[in-house]
């Protein structure tokens, strides 16, 4: 049985940490024994003890902390780690140094690009010298965020696996009554509810999807529009002022963040994505596996999973016009919206189910075993 410690920086509902949760509760536990090590209590947290996961909470209270090193390191000793499998960037570097001082492989998985793409700092060059030098194995979670690590990191593509996030097809079913959902959220049946899902931070675009609100509503203005996910603070606030002076208030819901996505999404006609930057986009797949039609920008990974006219829309980067241009076009093609569905459907079956992800991780834990 192979003995693998699973890290992450982040506790709070995500795309990384639902996929290291989806991992973990659907290994083969005759082979695999794992351990979560967390940095405190939040969402993920509390879902790994909802399902007996083991799991550690390590303490670390600065951006460099070397106790919180040393306390990962006397972990995997005292534990007999055989694997460290690392998520996100800086939880991917503590791992690399504790992998160099344990003698123990590493894996890291990329999830995004957001906190290392741009960045050129001595601190941000210091950690990708750690992650080319101290990483066993690589993993990125596309095509596209692989592409970056082999052009900021100088990574050879050959040490790079892409595996693609995937999700429970048996769970993302339209199994509830539609008009019962949206009742118990206030919509009416009449109306039509327009939704991106995703925690509020800057690289998601929200403000681009409010931008596009205006030009919808001229045409449809039974419109509702649902931005679902945690958000607070100054960025939050921002995105309610831009709604206000676009005088759309009355038309956009913060839902914040919702346990149930696929009650979300049982609901709504359209799925946005407006991201800045995007690794690849769980969200948009379950919306897929949900049959609905999606439109989604062409920042990076989302171009892996939707082809654009045949199984869902591309818009133009950070362009709010051209999003409500492929919006409008599909509320005046109902159609094709629901051909687009049933493809993106086939598309999530064929690409980027939970099975297929499985496998190809147990494939990578499999070369230490």
């Amino acid at each position: 049985m192979v003995r693998i410690l699973h890290l992450i920086e982040t506790c709070g509902p995500g795309g990384a940490e639902t996929v290291l949760l989806n991992i973990i509760k659907n290994l083969d536990p005759s082979k695999y024994y794992s351990t979560v090590g967390l940095l405190g209590d939040g969402w993920l947290t509390q879902q790994i003890r909802s399902h007996g996961i083991h799991h550690h909470i390590f303490k670390s209270h600065q951006s460099i902390d070397f106790k919180f090193l040393i306390d990962i390191v006397r972990f995997v000793k005292r534990e007999n780690i055989q694997i460290i499998h690392s998520h996100l960037f800086d939880m991917n570097v503590y791992s690399c140094l504790a992998g160099f001082l344990t003698f123990v492989p590493v894996i890291t998985t990329f999830h995004d690009t957001v906190n290392w793409a741009q960045s050129n700092n001595l601190s941000s060059l210091l950690k990708k010298y750690i992650l080319k030098n101290g990483a066993t194995y690589y993993i990125a979670v596309s095509d596209y965020v692989k592409m970056l690590l082999t052009k900021k990191f100088t990574i050879n593509a050959n040490n790079i696996k892409t595996i693609y996030n995937g999700i429970d097809l048996n769970h993302f079913r339209c199994s509830k009554d539609k008009d019962e959902i949206r009742k118990r959220f206030g919509f009416q049946s009449s109306d039509i509810l327009i939704a991106m899902v995703g925690n509020i931070r800057p690289a998601k675009g929200y403000e681009i999807f409010i931008q596009s609100i205006p030009e919808i509503l001229d045409y449809y203005p039974h419109s509702k529009f649902l931005i679902v996910g945690e958000g607070k603070g100054s960025l939050l606030d921002s995105l309610i002022s831009l709604a206000a002076k676009l005088n759309v208030t009355n038309h956009v819901h913060f839902l914040g963040f919702q346990s149930e996505i696929k009650e979300i999404l049982e609901m709504i006609d359209i799925f946005i994505l407006s991201s800045i930057s995007e690794g690849l986009s769980i969200a948009t797949i379950e919306a897929m596996a949900m049959e609905k039609p999606v439109v989604v920008s062409k920042s990076g990974g989302p171009q892996e999973i939707v082809q654009d006219g045949v199984n869902g829309l591309l818009f133009e980067n950070g362009n709010p016009a051209d999003l409500a241009k492929k919006v409008l076009f599909l509320l005046s093609n109902q159609s094709l919206s629901k051909t687009l569905g049933i493809k993106a459907k086939k598309t999530v079956a064929e690409r980027f189910s939970l099975d297929k992800m499985l496998l190809e991780y147990q494939s990578v834990y499999d070369l230490y075993r």
